[in-house]
């Protein structure tokens, strides 16, 4: 499969078009035909090395963290999703090496929700890591309670 990914830390210069070989569908993962990929302020920290002591990390490092597209495949243990299913998700893994900037991508079945049918892919691969910190600014952050607005 072809994905943006990069060898070292550095600037976007970095960044190579790389043939690599298909994710893994394990148990309970969803494998998504990629049709496209959120962009994070956190994706440059992380492709300058910024975070490299925080985060576990392999090369050749395929970035992102948010991507929409159609189910390809499902692990065993997944029910809630089938093949061509429109989803988008969070890319959250353990470590670095496995991102959204790619044809396809797998994730758990826990990080993966159906697209709304309001949103193209383009703006839901736009949703899941800002929706994600928002949710958390307002519930976490300042606990905001049933009755209260922002």
């Amino acid at each position: 499969m072809r994905a943006i990914a990069l060898n070292e830390w550095g600037g976007r210069d970095r960044l190579e078009l790389m043939d690599l070989p298909d994710p893994k569908v394990g148990p309970d993962t969803v494998l998504i035909d990629a049709r496209a990929a959120g962009v994070n302020p956190v994706d440059f920290k992380i492709r300058e090395g910024y975070l490299a002591e925080l985060l576990p990390h392999h090369f050749p490092l395929i970035l992102g963290w948010d991507v929409a597209g159609v189910v390809e495949a499902v692990g065993p243990a997944v029910t809630s999703f089938a093949a061509g299913d429109e989803v988008y998700s969070y890319c959250r893994k353990p470590s670095l090496e496995e991102g959204a900037y790619a044809e396809r991508v797998a994730v758990q079945a826990r990080h993966v929700a159906t697209k709304p049918s309001s949103l193209d892919f383009t703006q839901a691969a736009a949703v899941p890591l800002a929706g994600l910190t928002a949710y958390q600014a307002i519930f976490d952050a300042l606990e905001l309670q049933s009755g209260e607005s922002v």
